[in-house]
């Protein structure tokens, strides 16, 4: 990387910090600059990433949901063993009024299947409470992959689900887990489902 490569990446990164601490107010200037944002992230520049990680917590809806995948999505090796920001993501999935966040965080926490057991509480919640059917649909991905179901098995469910053949809730999780044999933490699912579904 040269020296002008390198104040280029610093003068977007200082710009995109500025523009943080307001309200976005222009969202098509917004969009251009998460585009070029977005061109460093695919570049995996580590210097990028604590700002990204300030975005998670910010006021505006815009910046939480550009944090959040732009971390999420660029940066793995950042995500393993990072408790705060998977609690963050938690913690937005359960309480973020914006449906956009909630889907981000729902989307990312298919890659916490090291971080917590099965099932991870938040998605379990989001799946059976979320008023938004998109984040449902995450939600219910997120848990399937955790499970490891093949990939056609969740391809396939999250047709069904959005040809409204099929309910995305615990119902259909836990049916899911049993038809296909996976092998989950039995006893630990069964507890919350019966938490969630009392007879």
């Amino acid at each position: 990387m040269t020296a002008e490569q390198e104040a280029h990446r610093q003068d977007l990164l200082a710009r995109a910090r500025a523009a943080s601490l307001k309200p976005v107010a222009d969202h098509d200037a917004f969009q251009a600059l998460y585009q070029e944002l977005h061109a460093l992230a695919e570049e995996h520049y580590e210097p990028a990433i604590p700002f990204f990680e300030e975005w998670v917590y910010n006021v505006d809806a815009d910046w939480r949901e550009s944090g959040l995948t732009l971390l999420g999505w660029h940066y793995l090796d950042h995500l393993k063993g990072n408790d705060a920001l998977f609690t963050r993501m938690r913690y937005l999935l359960a309480n973020d009024p914006d449906s956009y966040v909630r889907i981000a965080a729902a989307s990312l926490l298919i890659n916490a299947k090291e971080e917590s057991d099965f099932p991870d509480g938040a998605l379990l919640q989001a799946l059976e409470e979320d008023p938004n059917i998109h984040v449902r649909r995450c939600a219910l991905r997120s848990l399937l992959t955790h499970a490891e179901a093949k990939y056609s098995v969740i391809e396939e469910t999250m047709r069904q689900v959005e040809r409204r053949e099929m309910a995305a809730n615990s119902t259909t999780l836990k049916r899911i887990i049993e038809e296909q044999g996976l092998t989950v933490p039995t006893e630990e699912f069964s507890m919350l489902f019966r938490e969630r579904h009392p007879r």
